[in-house]
């Protein structure tokens, strides 16, 4: 893929990317790609991409902070993305702001710490990506939701909620089919 851009910014003008958030295998999970950002919005305009065209879903809890960053770093791709992620948790999530950024970190760590890749038409492999955090993810939710007291922070908080449990019920039905109990 690198050397295809590459090449295309060599001999073509202007490029524009097009790509999927969240990635179409991943309908409705989390789709942790704030390490992915980090590293590729810099590279992608020192090679000379004029732009990008996403294509998303209606998924919008599981990747709204996706979505800001890239606006972010389409305007200033230099920008300190860790910082970012902490204004943005602070403005949208108010009291309940610094658990659920250890949350978002904890689940950006462990994705982009697997060896696993998702490829199109397969989901992640959130069986091995998701156990080793999951009750340290429940936690942090956990004292997300007792922080959160005030509207509108309490309404975010809780469609957030739902984005976490249907994350753990996949989780819970990949276990079960892996044990044969349908």
């Amino acid at each position: 893929y690198q050397q295809v851009i590459e090449r295309w910014t060599h001999d073509l003008d202007p490029i524009i990317i097009y790509d999927y958030d969240p990635g179409k295998a991943v309908d409705n999970l989390p789709f942790p790609a704030l390490h992915c950002l980090k590293h590729d919005l810099p590279w992608f305009r020192d090679q000379g991409v004029w732009g990008f065209w996403t294509e998303g879903n209606n998924a919008w809890m599981v990747t709204h902070l996706n979505y800001y960053i890239r606006a972010r770093l389409m305007w200033d791709a230099d920008a300190d993305v860790d910082a970012l992620v902490h204004e943005y948790c602070q403005l949208f999530y108010g009291a309940a702001a610094d658990p659920v950024e250890q949350y978002i970190w904890t689940l950006e760590n462990a994705v982009d710490a697997t060896t696993t890749h998702e490829r199109w038409g397969e989901l992640m492999q959130w069986t091995l990506i998701l156990p080793p955090v999951a009750d340290k993810l429940n936690g942090l939710m956990a004292q997300a939701e007792k922080a959160a007291v005030t509207s509108p922070y309490q309404e975010r908080l809780h469609v957030l909620r739902l984005a976490h449990d249907h994350m753990m019920a996949y989780l819970a039905m990949e276990d079960a089919a892996v044990e044969g109990d349908y």
